[in-house]
């Protein structure tokens, strides 16, 4: 008993085999931090969507086996790029006994190419490669020649020789160089690296990504018509690379869920709102007519946010706003959204985990039983009552005190605001149709609003109100529908769109009784005029749903309706501009930054392996406060962020990716400064991107620097 109980050393073992075991968990975990994987999902994040491939893990896994006294022979073939130790194990298990034995063989091929390449570069940028070539030939001698040969993909232009010979003694390395230039097209640009002597060689290939120094952008210009024809431009000036334009048509307005799906895909940022909202266009389109193509992105995105939810849920059962910050980060609005989610999904048949969701409806009941302090918290009690009832939990001595708090402090102005809407719904739900009707009638949507916040303002109280109508109140549908649609329609077309709008916009549609947007005699269609102004008629599939991708050779798309009918459009453009802006912007905010060395002298040039300080100013204009700031700072190509220097001092969250780092915060007329360093990693002359600032919920609240030149050269 005593080798069994015996006392052992404190000790801690680090293991990594969750995500080989449950990939999945790994990908979901991602996706619910503020990044992302590959693709449509890395410019969701902000992440570089034109992501270099890197070196997989050298493992084999043989399965179980079947063995006897007949000798048996597995067969690996060891990657190119790996040379080192191989460990080899292998574990028995019979009935009545258990062995283990592990050997281990050196892998090394006759060369080991070891290239030194940038993780990114942008169009235009010059740079210079090396690579390490050791000779392991045996008898090759003192005087080994070595032919060293590179190719590049079509991202690539090499400006020199793409063979260098090398002088290279046996057990010996040399370095080699090539210099090349990124060309105007996008992607993971490829490298393969050849090291031949006599009848020996070997090879390695390397990746980096050529991406554009401007941010990923999306345009929404949408509306409705009765014109016999329409036309709309197409933009001419993305990268082909990630364009994504499509054109809807349609006589439901369901339509332009499409649009606001690819705006909160494209978003950039990654708090809980954010991501919950990205969701709700897909819960408005599920079981629609006209979208069942999309039932497996809807299926496996909403449970991926039910796992992110999962993570943020605080111990009081609502959210905390960013990842990882624990208990103290919490926002009530945010929390009663993502309930608000929770809710729709369970009631479309999810799988909602039960101690998931009914934490967070504990939330909800001590949320609704507090004493508020101003009509913003009211409004945010009111909602968090109708989720409750929703839940069918009975909610009648909650909405008495905050209607007794209303009249005594708000008499006149809260009938009028988006919180009476909520407390009408509640109402409706309760079977309390007189007070129900009394409110939603006296309700009247708002031109202009007295105490605007980023959560609320008149288009996010348009959509609500519209949602609760939609839901609760059909009747009442075709005297409000078309005059708050258009205006919703109008704040999205004049760039006033957020994440929050579109969440509550998508829900409205989703909400439309679905008997009372369709034409089933619709003679609408689209015609593509191209840029040899030939036009090209697009097939109609369904009528009442129409959507055609848009090439880079249509210079416009044209709606024809000959029957004079109602009828949405939409055309929705996102991708990277090839033009990089020349001149600042300040729309609300003033942004500044410049690199500097350690001396604090301002530099446009530094030498290879040196570190510099990134020096970045924010202020608001016109002396005001504002929260909720995303600063996006792009990366030269052949640098990389020097990751401990990275603080929140300044600002509430910051995000380290590959090629960028985004910081998130208050700012006000005091200039705000946030230091961080970077190292250069490659010799060449690189493209600086714009820094870029926005408040994330009042996208015409902007900044943006210009782009600028920074060289790096060869240490003296």
């Amino acid at each position: 008993m005593a080798f069994f109980f015996q006392k052992h050393a404190l000790e801690v073992i680090t293991e990594q085999t969750v995500d080989q075991i449950m990939p999945q968990f790994i990908l979901d975990r991602e996706l619910s931090a503020v990044g992302g994987d590959s693709g449509e999902e890395s410019m969701a994040s902000r992440l570089n969507p034109f992501k270099r491939k890197t070196d997989l893990p050298v493992v084999y896994w043989s399965g179980i086996l079947d063995t006897d006294t007949t000798t048996r022979e597995l067969t690996y073939q060891v990657p190119d790029y790996f040379n080192g130790t191989l460990k080899v194990m292998a574990v028995a298990v019979s009935a009545d006994s258990v062995g283990s034995q592990e050997t281990s063989a050196e892998i090394r091929g006759d060369f080991i190419i070891n290239p030194n390449v940038p993780t990114f570069v942008a169009p235009g940028d010059e740079f210079e490669i090396s690579s390490s070539i050791a000779n392991n030939i045996k008898g090759s001698g003192e005087h080994a020649k070595v032919s060293v040969e590179l190719n590049t993909s079509q991202e690539l232009e090499l400006l020199d020789s793409p063979t260098q010979t090398l002088e290279i003694a046996e057990g010996k390395e040399q370095t080699v160089h090539f210099k090349l230039k990124a060309k105007s097209v996008l992607g993971s640009a490829s490298l393969d690296f050849k090291a031949s002597s006599a009848d020996k060689s070997g090879s390695m290939n390397a990746t980096l990504s050529v991406r554009p120094a401007t941010p990923l952008m999306t345009y929404i210009n949408s509306g409705k018509s009765q014109d016999p024809q329409k036309t709309l431009d197409v933009m001419q000036t993305l990268y082909p690379e990630y364009r994504n334009v499509n054109a809807t048509l349609s006589t439901s307005p369901m339509i332009l869920v499409f649009g606001l799906q690819r705006y909160l895909n494209n978003y950039p940022y990654g708090c809980t709102e954010q991501l919950t909202s990205k969701v709700m266009p897909l819960l408005a389109m599920n079981g629609q007519t006209g979208f069942a193509s999309e039932t497996k992105e809807i299926t496996q995105k909403i449970n991926t946010t039910v796992q992110m939810l999962s993570q943020r849920q605080m111990s009081n059962g609502g959210f905390s706003y960013w990842p990882g910050l624990g208990d103290n980060q919490g926002n009530d609005f945010a929390s009663v959204y993502a309930m608000h989610f929770l809710t729709e999904a369970k009631s479309q048949g999810f799988d909602i985990p039960n101690d998931l969701f009914f934490n967070g409806i504990n939330y909800l009941k001590q949320l609704a039983s507090q004493n508020v302090a101003d009509l913003d918290a009211a409004r945010i009690q009111a909602y968090a009552i109708y989720m409750l009832t929703r839940n069918e939990i009975i909610t009648t001595n909650y909405i008495t005190n905050l209607q007794l708090y209303l009249e005594q402090n708000y008499t006149k102005q809260w009938k009028n605001d988006i919180t009476s809407v909520y407390i009408a719904g509640s109402y409706q739900l309760l079977q309390s149709h007189d007070e129900a009707n009394k409110l939603i009638g006296q309700y009247k949507p708002q031109t202009d609003l007295s105490s605007d916040t980023d959560f609320y303002d008149r288009n996010i109280a348009d959509a609500q109100y519209l949602y609760i109508v939609a839901k609760h109140f059909p009747n009442l549908l075709p005297q409000v529908s078309d005059s708050v649609l258009m205006r919703l329609i109008q704040a999205i077309n004049d760039n006033e769109i957020n994440t929050i709008l579109s969440g509550y916009t998508s829900l409205a549609l989703g909400a439309y009784p679905s008997n009372t947007t369709i034409d089933t005699a619709s003679t609408l269609s689209m015609t593509k005029i191209m840029t040899n102004n030939q036009q090209v008629p697009v097939p109609v599939e369904n009528a009442n749903y129409q959507k055609t991708a848009l090439n880079t050779e249509t210079k416009q798309i044209r709606f024809d309706n000959p029957k004079k009918e109602a009828f949405f459009y939409q055309l929705m453009q996102s991708g990277f501009n090839t033009t990089i802006a020349k001149e600042p912007i300040k729309q609300g905010i003033e942004l500044f930054r410049e690199y500097r060395d350690t001396s604090g002298k301002v530099i446009t040039s530094t030498t290879l392996g040196s570190e510099i300080e990134v020096h970045i100013q924010i202020r608001a204009l016109n002396n005001d406060y504002l929260t909720n700031i995303a600063i996006e700072d792009l990366l030269p190509g052949g640098f990389e962020v020097v990751n401990d220097s990275v603080k929140n001092t300044n600002m509430d969250y910051f995000d380290i990716r590959e090629d960028r780092v985004n910081f998130f915060g208050s700012i006000d007329a005091n200039a705000k400064e946030i230091v961080y360093k970077i190292k250069a990693v490659n010799i060449g002359k690189y493209t600086v991107p714009p820094a870029y600032a926005e408040a994330m919920y009042d996208p015409n609240t902007v900044a943006r620097g210009v782009a600028s030149v920074i060289t790096v050269i060869e240490t003296k």
